[in-house]
């Protein structure tokens, strides 16, 4: 099969996504073009041309067959984009949240979860749950209002008032405008290696999110493919990735979601997953109690689930089915 990827370069989740999806295909066997939406060339000739943006990017290649590619974070998708979808042939998602997200907010194609593979390449394991002293809770990504960096501080107070019980490490962009509240709270805006964050994952003792909500969360599956336990709730994307016997679930309640980075990413009626800093605190204290026992078994647990969902093995199946149906 000869497929083109369209990529939106100015999201860098979605060159992460692009890119995975990119290896999938090559994996399959399948002939693989991976343009970036500011310069795609020639799209004539393709099978299939899968669009990797968002909103109004979101156009059909007249002639070929197009589908798209769907990441979203809160429960709707704003009005004013669903328009651009009636012309595709049909959507593919991260997560079951983002399917539900398609079906629910009107879009036409049909909306499947057929997500890339993320298990192409062996990583570093993690093989020692002796926990550190103190506990260190690790966090890696953006650092904006969506990630609940400003519940996690709050709830970091509440679990550990005084420095000694825990510490916190944030690796996040160079952009990030605020410093370390605490002594026990690093904050690390440096560029990191692969092989430096995929060690990072090994040498915590726990992963933690205080997120909004996720399209999908690729953070938390990259450390439970390292076999790093997550402390993290259920809504939205990383509800396909953890459940409550395969990590430290924060509670957490359906609520409006009124703020918007940018306004065209509102819709009305959109909610978000908010959990408490009170809720948060109770998990983080209830993750540094755990015996090393507790935490190698939930991440074990996870990295099954992780398989069932975004192995190859189960994803080859799902994408020939979908073609199969399809011809």
């Amino acid at each position: 099969m000869n497929t083109c990827i369209l990529t939106d370069t100015t999201l860098p989740s979605f060159i992460h996504v692009g890119d995975l999806y990119a290896a999938t295909f090559e994996r399959l066997g399948w002939q693989v073009t991976h343009r970036t939406l500011a310069e795609p060339g020639e799209l004539s000739g393709f099978d299939i041309v899968f669009h990797n943006v968002n909103g109004r990017n979101f156009r059909t290649i007249p002639g070929q067959r197009n589908i798209a590619l769907f990441v979203h974070e809160w429960s709707r998708y704003p009005p004013e984009w669903i328009p651009y979808f009636d012309a595709f042939d049909a959507i593919w998602t991260t997560t079951e949240h983002c399917q539900r997200i398609a079906q629910e907010s009107g879009l036409k194609p049909p909306a499947h979860w057929i997500p890339p593979a993320v298990d192409l390449d062996p990583v570093l394991q993690k093989t020692d749950y002796t926990a550190s002293q103190p506990f260190h809770f690790l966090y890696v990504g953006a650092w904006h209002f969506r990630k609940g960096l400003h519940l996690l501080f709050r709830a970091w107070d509440i679990a550990f008032p005084e420095p000694g019980a825990a510490r916190l490490t944030i690796k996040t962009s160079a952009d990030c405008p605020f410093k370390t509240p605490r002594s026990d709270i690093e904050i690390i805006t440096d560029p990191w290696s692969q092989d430096t964050l995929q060690t990072a994952y090994t040498a915590a003792d726990c992963y933690v999110s205080a997120s909004l909500g996720e399209g999908w969360g690729l953070p938390i599956m990259e450390a439970i493919r390292a076999g790093l336990p997550i402390c993290a709730n259920t809504w939205g994307g990383h509800g396909s990735m953890i459940d409550d016997t395969s990590a430290f679930v924060i509670p957490h309640q359906e609520i409006p979601q009124t703020y918007a980075s940018r306004p065209e990413l509102y819709a009305p009626d959109q909610t978000c997953g908010y959990s408490s800093p009170e809720a948060i605190a109770e998990t983080l204290r209830q993750a540094v109690l755990s015996t090393p026992e507790k935490r190698h078994a939930i991440s074990a647990r996870a990295a099954v689930r992780l398989s069932e969902h975004y192995g190859l093995f189960r994803l080859k199946a799902k994408m020939l089915r979908f073609f199969n149906l399809q011809r």
